[in-house]
């Protein structure tokens, strides 16, 4: 179910696209809530999430006025993106990891 979710969320990074289509990666960003919420498996992930995760939500104008058409002319919500992607292969690493070591007993 993972590599799909990852395979979901390539599709805005190697595409030309809008806002819009970064409504892919929801599925990747709630896997990856789905780890933070209510224990911190692993420990390291809430401090690479939670920037990751405001980067990823940071076109919100209402709130960040200025602010926000800054992080859209850099991209912002591109390299938030590419950034989930990262934090989705690195638990999918690691769940594949710990499902070997169970087989192996």
């Amino acid at each position: 179910m993972i590599e799909y979710f990852l395979l979901l969320a390539l599709v805005p990074s190697i595409t030309l696209t809008d806002t819009n289509h970064f409504l892919f990666s929801m599925p990747l960003v709630m896997l990856l809530a789905h780890h933070l919420a209510p224990r911190t498996d692993p420990k390291w992930l809430v401090v690479l999430a939670v920037p990751v995760l405001l980067a990823y939500g940071g076109n919100w104008a209402d709130a960040l006025g200025g602010l926000s058409d800054r992080m859209v002319h850099y991209g912002v919500l591109g390299i938030a993106n590419l950034g989930l992607i990262v934090l989705g292969v690195f638990l999918l690493l690691r769940r594949s990891n710990l499902s070997a070591d169970k087989a192996s007993f």
